[in-house]
């Protein structure tokens, strides 16, 4: 699991992808049962495996796991580090939970 302050490395251009990957297929997790810390999730289909590659790259800055093959099904997944700066977005999108 990666934890680390990714505030320092989250400029408006990592943020406004990170926005959008929540926006469609992406996913916060919360850990520890608080809201306050997340990680994003990316989990496509092989044949989009060029765009996860690019995400992958993009996001590099705030720390991510390796982009590798979900077993038994045809996709690759990779997460970020968890922040609490991944946290505060959450609260923004899903103020209720």
């Amino acid at each position: 699991m990666l934890y680390g302050d990714i505030k320092n490395s989250m400029n408006e251009r990592i943020k406004d992808i990170i926005i959008g990957s929540i926006l469609g297929d992406g996913y916060l997790t919360q850990f520890n049962g608080e809201s306050q810390n997340c990680s994003l999730s990316l989990i496509y289909d092989n044949k989009y495996l060029s765009y996860m590659q690019w995400f992958h790259n993009e996001l590099k800055p705030i720390g991510v796991s390796e982009l590798k093959p979900k077993n038994n099904y045809h996709q690759h997944v990779f997460r970020t580090k968890v922040s609490r700066e991944l946290g505060s977005l959450r609260n923004m999108f899903y103020p209720l939970g």
